[in-house]
């Protein structure tokens, strides 16, 4: 993974607000986990109930969880900075 800036080269921004500030976007990644895991479940019963084994939906489950961390790790941290921040492009001189 590449390093991750600690300022915007567009307006400033300092992203990390304190040490340990990202710890909180665990419980982000989680909850899109989790909701990955209800909507595969909800779809295997719905649509593959028929075609395919529970064994086999978990193994594609756990296949696709695994190729989506770097994108969860990316999106649970901006989600979360975005708990703190809000994007105001007058207040920092941007248009």
């Amino acid at each position: 993974m590449s390093a991750i800036h600690e300022t915007c080269s567009h307006c400033g921004l300092r992203y990390e607000k304190e040490m340990g500030f990202f710890y909180g976007a665990m419980y982000v990644s989680y909850m899109l986990n989790i909701a990955l895991f209800v909507t595969s479940i909800v779809a295997y019963f719905l649509l593959l109930d028929q075609y395919i084994s529970g064994t086999l939906l978990m193994s594609i489950y756990i296949a696709i969880t695994v190729i989506l961390v770097p994108v969860y790790y990316r999106l649970s941290r901006t989600i979360w900075l975005n708990f703190f921040n809000s994007y105001a492009p007058e207040k920092r001189g941007v248009k």
